[in-house]
């Protein structure tokens, strides 16, 4: 669905008539790589907007290393205001490309990604995505812990 929309601007202008004339709060999730002029920062927002963003931490960091830039960057080029809620997945290494799968527990280098985006945001709801290959709930729940862990670290280091 991601590459069916995103990849036409129609889709952006579409959100902008939303975000103008019906004033609703939309919530928009980027897909794993735009570029461009429809990178996700580039949206263009009216100060009154209220198009929130639901920010895949996973796709932000299969975005990077699929197409080589830097995921720290990219996330602070974001509008903080306007995130609502952070989705973190697994993602499966095939050969030279990450492949966003949500079938695989968080891998340490997109938990440390969340950590600076919780340094960064702010407190932020956080959801699991895992779509298949769903473990029994003990495990489910540990990377709950391990993902709350990480949040309250990282906001103490943002107040601190």
């Amino acid at each position: 669905m991601c590459h069916a929309f995103v990849s036409d601007a129609r889709f952006y202008q579409f959100l902008f008539h939303i975000d103008q004339e019906m004033a609703h709060e939309v919530q928009l999730e980027g897909c794993s790589y735009c570029g461009g002029t429809l990178h996700v920062a580039c949206y263009p927002r009216k100060p009154r907007g209220n198009c929130l963003i639901l920010l895949d931490i996973n796709n932000i960091y299969v975005s990077a290393y699929n197409h080589n830039f830097d995921p720290y960057t990219y996330l602070r080029a974001i509008p903080g205001k306007r995130v609502y809620q952070f989705h973190l997945a697994g993602h499966t290494n095939e050969n030279n490309l990450i492949i966003d799968t949500h079938d695989h527990p968080i891998a340490d280098p997109v938990l440390e990604l969340y950590a600076a985006a919780v340094q960064h945001f702010g407190r932020v709801s956080t959801m699991i995505e895992r779509d298949d290959h769903i473990p029994p709930l003990p495990e489910l729940l540990d990377e709950l812990e391990e993902i709350r862990r990480i949040a309250e670290d990282s906001f103490k280091e943002q107040v601190a």
